[in-house]
């Protein structure tokens, strides 16, 4: 559909429009030839044309052409142009009944309105407006009207009747041209607002359906950071405990309650994610089960390093320059960034140690954090690479959300490096 101003169509008449255009033609006809019998019953010497009905057919003809005005409104046009000629021609008197002038008014007004061929349309209203100021002049010049009357006002007789004509049928002609235009362009202003609408409408479920993968991009990951990292230490420990269990019962022991724990606080984690992607605001939150404590943060890489520390190699944590507050989404990005790499240490490398390095930068009016994560080991032969995967994916998404920067593979003096850096606000 177009929406250009200067190539838009208006659409064609429906059936219902078409319908109603058949009644107003029928009725105006009937209007029209009662309105001819008013007059000549008021004036019986006017001249009614051919057999005394010439009028009555030419009056009921403008009213019929109207049945199709919106479906041709060009050829309506003209046919009551003729028409209207014709009745003021053949039968003068009867040019002034008001149905046969509201005919004329209805034609020009449906041309301007529903006219498809817009050059088109202007060269046929100027031929008619011109046609009939011609044939007004005509008539005053044929019938000399006025002749004989005396002058009692500022103006002559013929003078009053020229301007009075002309002057109407400017009023006539350009109101109909007028109140065409305001149909027109109305009709386009509905339909580009429609249009406008549909784009709205169609953006609005782009946009749904954008955030609905973006969520699930978002539930993924989170799934997978809570799970992956516990999963890994269980896994870890267990071999562990099968290891030892003949040979050293206790230390087994020690391991399966690592383990136990390890599934506890999966659990109540995934509790925890779950309740949060159910509680959509807060009359629900009080309403729904499960743990609603805040999701982790930097605060807590202590803790990680530390159970970390206790279920394989050993981890350190540093910190690099001066603490300031990170919002929590950045500081769950931070947390889940480094419960990854320390899981893939544990799962897939051969490293006795590990180092987490937590940096606050504050440089060009610009603060930033900056997470490291190395080891000191390599990939196990029976291992997946670890450049693969969905965790590293996650990281890389987790940057990407921040609009950060990451950097996953491995150091040129051996093992592996996950490093993420995230913009935060404007320091001040």
């Amino acid at each position: 559909m177009a929406t250009n101003r200067e190539t838009w169509l208006r659409d064609r008449p429906t059936p219902r429009e078409r319908r109603n255009d058949v009644v107003v033609g029928v009725s105006l006809a009937a209007l029209s030839a009662l309105a001819i019998e008013l007059l000549h019953s008021a004036n019986p010497t006017a001249e009614l044309g051919w057999n005394d009905i010439e009028a009555y057919l030419w009056s009921a003809a403008l009213g019929l052409v109207l049945c199709v005005r919106r479906t041709f409104p060009l050829s309506v046009l003209v046919l009551s142009a003729l028409l209207f000629f014709a009745v003021g021609h053949r039968a003068p008197y009867f040019g002034i009944s008001l149905p046969v002038q509201i005919c004329q008014f209805l034609a020009m007004y449906s041309a301007w309105a529903w006219s498809r061929n817009r050059p088109a349309l202007r060269w046929t209203s100027a031929l008619v407006v011109i046609g009939m100021f011609v044939w007004v002049v005509w008539q005053f010049a044929v019938e000399d009207y006025g002749a004989g009357m005396p002058t009692v006002g500022i103006f002559s007789p013929l003078i009053a009747l020229a301007v009075y004509q002309i002057g109407a049928n400017v009023v006539y002609f350009f109101g109909a041209i007028a109140f065409g235009l305001v149909s027109w362009r109305g009709a386009r202003q509905r339909e580009e607002l429609q249009a406008y609408a549909e784009r709205l409408r169609l953006e609005q479920e782009s946009n749904a359906r954008r955030a609905v993968a973006e969520e699930r991009v978002r539930i993924a990951r989170e799934l997978h950071d809570v799970v992956a990292h516990h999963v890994s230490s269980i896994g870890v420990q267990a071999a562990g405990a099968r290891r030892l269990l003949d040979r050293a019962p206790e230390s087994a022991s020690d391991a399966l309650r690592t383990i136990e724990g390890s599934s506890r606080t999966a659990v109540s984690e995934m509790h925890q994610l779950v309740g949060l992607l159910r509680a959509y605001d807060a009359d629900v939150a009080a309403h729904v089960g499960g743990d609603r404590s805040p999701q982790p943060g930097i605060d807590d890489l202590e803790r990680l390093v530390s159970e970390t520390s206790g279920e394989g190699p050993t981890v350190e944590l540093g910190v690099v320059g001066e603490p300031f507050d990170i919002s929590g989404t950045a500081g769950l990005s931070i947390y889940r960034t480094v419960q990854e790499a320390l899981s893939n240490v544990r799962a897939h490398s051969t490293a006795t140690t590990a180092r987490v390095v937590l940096r606050y930068l504050s440089e060009d009016s610009t603060r930033r954090v900056e997470v490291e994560v190395t080891d000191d080991g390599s990939p196990r032969k029976t291992a997946v690479v670890r450049e693969g995967g969905w965790g590293l994916q996650g990281i890389k998404e987790r940057a990407q959300l921040h609009r950060g920067e990451s950097e996953i593979g491995p150091r040129p003096s051996g093992g592996f490096r996950v490093r993420v850096r995230l913009p935060l606000e404007e320091a001040r």
